[in-house]
């Protein structure tokens, strides 16, 4: 198992029991994308992260959420790498 699969795995019940919809904690978050808790919330104050859902006084992202976000990293990385390849 690597590491994003041991930091998002059976932490949090499923809520519709494939396990996409977990609800991962800031900890969690930070594990998996390597940002640090600021980086996390400057980047959601500019609408460029996913915002959290709130569950009594926490916060709590929806897994889906975060790997789409990933994805689109991915992509705009993969569009860049494209581009510079054809110059």
């Amino acid at each position: 198992m690597n590491e994003l699969q041991q930091v998002t795995s059976a932490s949090t019940p499923p809520l519709f029991g494939d396990g996409l919809d977990d609800l991962l904690t800031l900890e969690q978050i930070r594990a998996i994308t390597k940002r640090s808790t600021n980086a996390i919330y400057m980047q959601m104050a500019a609408g460029t992260f996913p915002r959290p859902i709130k569950i009594g006084g926490s916060n709590r992202w929806l897994r889906t959420e975060i790997i789409a976000f990933l994805l689109q990293l991915v992509r705009e990385r993969n569009v860049k790498e494209s581009a510079n390849a054809k110059k």
